[in-house]
């Protein structure tokens, strides 16, 4: 096997280097509960059909429910609504009923 000389190259890691879309990933799990989750690792796949990208931690009661049901919303939200968008992301969803205390 040939060796490959990387020079001039460094990695910084996975970072994020451009600006990002925060967006509200809506989902419902098996009992009919909704839950709601911040994302920021969003971006469009394809525009025609259109396609989104949506990366969750494995940990997070949103991707469980997309595991299980196999469909979520994806929700663009205003700066006005910014409390509402952090609350999604650091209160969990096996804790709280984020649609009844929004």
């Amino acid at each position: 096997m040939t060796e490959v000389k990387t020079t001039g190259f460094k990695s910084f890691g996975p970072k994020t280097w451009l600006p990002q879309l925060t967006v509200v990933v809506g989902t419902f799990g098996n009992e009919g509960r909704s839950n709601f989750t911040t994302a920021a690792w969003v971006g469009t796949s394809c525009s025609d059909p259109i396609e989104l990208s949506v990366s969750l931690r494995p940990m997070r009661l949103a991707h469980e429910n997309i595991a299980k049901k196999r469909a979520f919303t994806v929700m663009v939200m205003g700066s006005e609504r910014a409390a509402e968008v952090d609350y999604c992301g650091m209160v969990g969803g096996r804790e709280h009923d984020k649609a009844k205390d929004l």
